[in-house]
C-alpha cells in the first residue's frame, strides 16, 4: 500500500507521460497528465488528436518499466487569465456529451456553457433554436413554447429528391440561434475559436426534412460576409450523429456553388483540422477527376477556373495522391490505374444549381 501510494505521489504529477494503451488500438503509447481532480486524472494521449482527451482512474496507467516514465523537468504551474476557469485554460473538456433530438452525443472537445447547465456532464438541447439546457425535463417544457420548426433564415437551397435543404442565417439579424450554434460546434472544432461576435458571418445551416416537414439540422459551414483573403468559408460541421453519410461533401460543394456564383477562385480559412483536411481532400480530388474524366484536360489551371478550387488546393491535393511530378520545367499530372478507375465512376454527395431558390 505504502509503495502505490509512493508511485502516486512521484509519478502522478501534471506534466508527467506515463504507457498507456491506445483508445484508438490498444497500442502502448505515453499520455500526458494535464490536470488532477478527486484522484481522476485528466489526459492526452501523445501523437492523437484532443478529442480522445479524457479522465481516468490510477489503474489506467501501465507502471511495468518505471523507466519509461518521463516526469515533468519542473512541477507546472497553471496560471489562468483573468476571469477564467481553469478547464478554460487548459481546454479540458468539461461535460461528457449532449441530448440533439433522438441522439445522445459524446463531446469532443470543451464549449463554455454555463455552469449552471452543465452541473450534470448532460446538457439537452433544442433541435430547432439550439437553446441548452441542463435536464430533459426543461427541454421538454421549452419545446411546448418553442416556435421554430426550422433554422431562423431564408430558404436558399431544396433538393426534394435527396431530403436536402439549406437556409442562410445571417449573424446579425439571429444572433441568438448563431451563438446557439456557434457554441454547439465549438464541442467537436477544437481549432477554431468561438465566435461571440456572429454579426459579420453568414451560417449556411444544412437540414433533413422530417416525417412531420420540419427540418433538423446535420451540419452547416459559416462563412464571413466580407473576407479580405477571399475565404469561402471559416467553420465547418457535420454533427458527429450525421457523419459516414456524405454531408461534409454537400457542405463544401455547396460552398463551392456560392464561389460560383460570385466568379470567385476560393478555398476554406486554414488551417484545416485533421478531419476537415480529409474530408477537402477527398472532396478536391473527386472534383478534379470528374473533371479530367469529362474534359480530357490535365491543365491545372483549367481545372482551377471549372471547379473554382484554388490551384495551390488542387496542387496540395495531387501531391498527397501522388498524382504530380515535375518534368521540363513543368507540373504533369500522373493517372495510375486506381486513380482511372475511381475517375470513371460518377461523383456523388454534390448539389445542384437548378435546385437552388429562384432570385437568391
Amino acid at each position: 500500500m505504502n509503495e502505490s501510494k509512493n508511485i502516486k505521489e512521484i509519478y502522478l504529477q501534471v506534466g508527467s507521460k506515463i504507457p498507456i494503451k491506445s483508445p484508438v488500438d490498444d497500442e502502448i503509447i505515453k499520455c500526458e497528465i494535464l490536470s488532477i481532480k478527486n484522484d481522476m486524472y485528466y489526459v492526452h494521449f501523445n501523437h492523437l488528436n484532443k478529442r480522445y482527451d479524457t479522465w481516468i482512474s490510477a489503474d489506467s496507467f501501465i507502471f511495468e518499466n518505471l523507466n519509461k516514465i518521463e516526469l515533468p523537468k519542473k512541477k507546472k504551474k497553471v496560471e489562468k487569465k483573468l476571469g477564467q476557469t481553469l478547464e478554460e485554460e487548459l481546454r479540458i473538456k468539461n461535460f461528457d456529451n449532449i441530448v440533439l433530438g433522438k441522439y445522445s452525443i459524446n463531446t469532443w472537445y470543451f464549449s463554455p456553457y454555463p455552469k449552471e447547465v452543465i452541473k450534470n456532464k448532460t446538457v439537452f438541447i433544442c433541435e430547432y433554436c439550439l437553446f441548452y439546457f441542463s435536464g430533459m425535463k426543461q427541454l421538454k417544457i421549452h419545446c411546448t413554447s418553442c416556435k421554430l420548426r426550422h433554422p431562423p433564415g431564408l430558404m436558399v437551397y431544396q433538393d426534394n429528391d435527396n431530403n436536402l435543404t439549406f437556409f442562410e442565417v445571417d449573424g446579425f439579424k439571429q444572433n441568438n440561434y448563431c451563438r446557439n450554434l456557434s457554441l454547439l460546434s465549438k464541442l467537436f472544432l477544437d481549432h477554431k475559436s468561438l465566435v461571440y461576435d456572429v454579426d459579420a458571418f453568414l451560417f449556411y445551416v444544412l437540414c433533413r426534412k422530417n416525417e412531420k416537414g420540419y427540418y433538423k439540422i446535420v451540419g452547416y459551414f459559416s462563412k464571413e460576409k466580407f473576407s479580405e483573403q477571399g475565404y469561402n468559408l471559416a467553420c465547418i460541421l457535420c454533427l458527429p450523429s450525421e457523419q459516414r453519410k456524405g454531408y461534409g461533401k454537400i457542405l463544401i460543394d455547396f460552398s463551392y456553388m456560392l464561389s460560383k456564383k460570385e466568379n470567385l477562385i476560393s478555398g476554406p480559412e486554414k488551417p484545416l483540422s485533421d478531419l476537415g483536411l480529409l474530408s477537402y481532400r477527398s472532396y478536391w480530388l473527386d472534383c478534379i477527376l470528374e473533371y479530367i474524366n469529362e474534359n480530357n484536360n490535365l491543365n491545372i489551371k483549367d481545372i482551377s477556373m471549372k471547379t473554382h478550387i484554388a490551384e495551390d488546393d488542387i496542387i496540395g491535393t495531387l501531391l498527397a495522391n501522388k498524382m504530380i511530378k515535375y518534368y521540363n520545367d513543368g507540373l504533369i499530372i500522373i493517372l495510375d490505374k486506381n486513380m482511372k478507375e475511381k475517375m470513371r465512376k460518377r461523383r456523388q454527395h454534390k448539389v445542384y444549381e437548378n435546385v437552388l431558390i429562384k432570385n437568391y
